[in-house]
């Protein structure tokens, strides 16, 4: 990426330098043309050799300040690698200065911890997706994210397999089928530790109960990957299964990967016609 991978900042036009300048008055600065990383080294050569320079300094203090100075690096590195990952995903409608400025330094203040290259794209999507459209991701989120790791981040990615759309963006997953799910990669037991993290309520109990969403209209348009099915439900209940993401969930499934799922589209079909709810692919 170089050594500074806002470089190329101009190619994302006036939304990303917009987006840039607001971070920027948030959190101090972000970039500069002439490389503030370049700039850094030679501010922190400059402590140190004045530092040095001091008899009274004693070697833990010299220890001091470089650890501090290499932790702030490291730091500046993690922001700037999500902000680059964040630019191309700027939606041509994007407002990013309309991102509050507290929400910006809340975001940052867990993201200069984050080196894993997979977490920060996961904190890029954020970052854009705010940006996109303001309050998409709440304060109790963000907060969340401090002790969200990699492995529960790569647990929660397959719920998202399980997702259909547009009319409704949440798992179908239904426990008196466990078999299809953990054949798949997800456990039960992993939907339990979902459970106590916060991000879903999973009703354990089995069978066709769970939790349902109460439609406004009988006929409901459900997407799968290519495949769009047309639901026929009299009841106006439809059957979620046993899965419910909480607000939390809801919000961080928006910016989760996910996979089409092998047979998954015959699954739904069948269980929706167990459901009653006479589906039709069109």
């Amino acid at each position: 990426m170089g050594d500074n991978p806002l470089i190329n900042i101009g190619d994302f036009g006036k939304l990303g330098d917009t987006l840039i300048k607001k971070i920027s008055g948030a959190i101090g600065v972000l970039y500069e043309p002439t490389n503030i990383r370049r700039t850094a080294k030679a501010n922190a050569k400059a402590a140190v050799i004045e530092a040095n320079s001091q008899i009274e300094v004693t070697d833990l203090q010299r220890r001091a300040v470089n650890r501090f100075l290499q932790e702030e690096a490291q730091n500046q590195t993690n922001i700037e690698n999500v902000v680059t990952k964040a630019l191309p995903m700027l939606d041509d409608e994007a407002e990013p200065d309309a991102v509050e400025s507290d929400w910006i330094r809340n975001f940052f203040d867990k993201t200069k911890l984050v080196s894993d290259s997979e977490m920060q794209s996961l904190y890029a999507r954020i970052l854009a997706g705010e940006a996109n459209k303001q309050g998409s991701f709440s304060k109790k989120t963000l907060n969340f994210l401090a002790s969200f790791d990699k492995k529960d981040a790569e647990k929660f990615s397959l719920i998202k397999n399980f997702c259909a759309s547009p009319q409704m963006n949440i798992p179908l997953i239904y426990k008196d089928k466990n078999d299809f799910y953990r054949n798949n990669g997800l456990a039960f037991s992993d939907l339990k530790e979902l459970d106590s993290l916060g991000l879903i309520n999973f009703d354990s109990v089995g069978g066709f109960g769970g939790f349902s969403l109460f439609l406004q209209n009988t006929n409901v348009e459900l997407h799968y990957c290519d495949t769009i099915f047309v639901l026929s439900i009299d009841s106006k209940e439809f059957n979620l299964g046993h899965v419910l993401p909480t607000e939390i969930g809801r919000e961080l499934l928006m910016v989760s990967n996910s996979k089409p799922i092998q047979g998954f589209v015959e699954f739904l079909e069948e269980r929706f016609t167990e459901l009653g709810y006479d589906p039709k692919r069109v």
